[in-house]
């Protein structure tokens, strides 16, 4: 069994020597002795010995307290004190350096011994303590490590599932959205299929019953008769022009008109609509050009819409203006140049959460919706029509009221 290799520092050589006799006796080895705290300093650090006697009272300027300081601040050696007296002060020094036992001179060899061997076995101790220690801080944090990636990896399973629910409930809501759409939708055309075609049966009814009255009550009727077919071919035709254009079926005849040109037609279309409420109608000559690359009738037909909207739903005596001015916006790397067209009304307006979904097919604005019906198609088709070529449409309301409704046609299109 190796030895335990002890380092003796003090000052005084006759002391020295008799310590390393006894350690000798006792079955250690001494490696080195030291009289200053400077060279024990440096004897510990090149022996490297299992444990050193100290010196307290080392003539020079570092006691062995100072010494013992320095050692243990470079390593765990310990370190028993000797001294010749049991100083209460410089007691209270030593335990600030952690010592492993502290001896009265002359030391006994029977106290010595234990002294010694207590210090070893603690030393044994604290390293096995420190190895522990060790080991219980690399399993914590590698618990910690395996923790924080479980957690990680949950919260991203939770973020997934969660993902997952909240993609289940935005589908539901839609679903149930488009069902009750479908179901407001099922509502209004079926009011607004079965009104004209019961005026259609009723007056012809009247007309088989009443064919010998005179001439212009027959005439009256069939005029009720024509008036209920063409609105339900209107609203007929609404429901297959959307049809198609939902499903890329719909021809557009794409030339140069004049937008211009197409808004005067539909205003002297609608003139006495305007008039019958008494409406200050705005149409101001555009200082730009209107030429542009569109099926005029298509056209022809959003503009109809707006308009009639704006009329519709305009209070008597209020105002509508319809303005032209050029619109530029980019187009993928591109500059695309487009005329935008805008009808301003007076109107009531529209809520500012539905601003977006008038659009949608089978809506309708809750403040425009009645008890009359309507289909909510009209803008629907417009927008599938702006869509088609190529531009945008959208509605926001006016600072004093109303709304304003415009659409962007660029200039140039790709006449098939």
């Amino acid at each position: 069994m190796e030895k335990t290799k002890i380092l003796i520092v003090e000052d005084e050589y006759i002391i020295a020597m008799e310590i390393a006799s006894q350690l000798k006796s006792l079955g250690y080895e001494v490696v080195s002795t030291a009289k200053t705290g400077i060279e024990a300093i440096e004897r510990a650090d090149v022996e490297k010995p299992n444990l050193i006697t100290m010196d307290i009272q080392l003539k020079g300027e570092m006691d062995g307290i100072e010494a013992a300081k320095h050692i243990r601040a470079k390593s765990d050696i310990p370190i028993v004190f000797l001294s010749a007296y049991a100083e209460e002060e410089k007691i209270k020094r030593a335990k600030l350096t952690l010592p492993y036992g502290y001896l009265i001179k002359p030391v006994q060899n029977r106290d010595l011994k234990v002294t010694i061997e207590m210090a070893l076995y603690a030393f044994e101790i604290k390293k096995e303590r420190d190895k522990a220690q060790e080991a219980l801080k690399k399993a914590n944090e590698d618990l910690e490590d395996r923790v924080a990636e479980r957690t990680e990896k949950l919260q991203h399973e939770i973020g997934e599932r969660r993902q997952i629910e909240e993609g289940l409930l935005i589908a539901r809501k839609e679903a149930e959205s488009a069902n009750q759409s479908k179901t407001e939708f099922l509502a209004n055309i079926s009011h607004e299929l079965r009104n004209p075609m019961h005026q259609i049966l009723s007056y012809s009814k009247y007309g088989i019953e009443k064919i010998d009255k005179p001439r212009e009550k027959l005439r009256h009727y069939f005029n009720q008769i024509r008036k209920s077919a063409k609105r339900l071919m209107m609203l007929l035709n609404d429901l297959l022009d959307l049809s198609k254009m939902e499903s890329g079926r719909m021809d557009y005849k794409m030339e140069i008109n004049n937008v211009f040109q197409i808004v005067n037609e539909t205003v002297s279309e609608l003139k006495s609509a305007i008039e019958e409420k008494n409406l200050s109608f705005k149409l101001n000559d555009p200082s730009i050009s209107t030429n542009v690359t569109c099926d005029f009738y298509k056209v022809g037909q959003v503009v109809r819409n707006l308009l009639s909207n704006a009329i519709k739903f305009t209070p008597e005596e209020k105002s509508i203006k319809i303005e032209f001015k050029r619109n530029e916006s980019k187009n993928e790397n591109n500059k695309m140049l487009s005329l935008e067209l805008s009808v301003i009304d007076q109107g009531v307006g529209i809520p500012e959460s539905e601003l977006t979904s008038v659009f949608d097919k089978f809506t309708q604005s809750s403040k425009t919706k009645t008890g009359a019906g309507g289909t909510g198609l009209g803008l629907s088709i417009c927008h599938e029509i702006v869509k088609a070529h190529g531009g945008k449409i959208w509605a926001e309301n006016n600072p004093e009221g109303g709304a304003t409704f415009s659409f962007v046609l660029p200039y140039q299109q790709e006449v098939d």
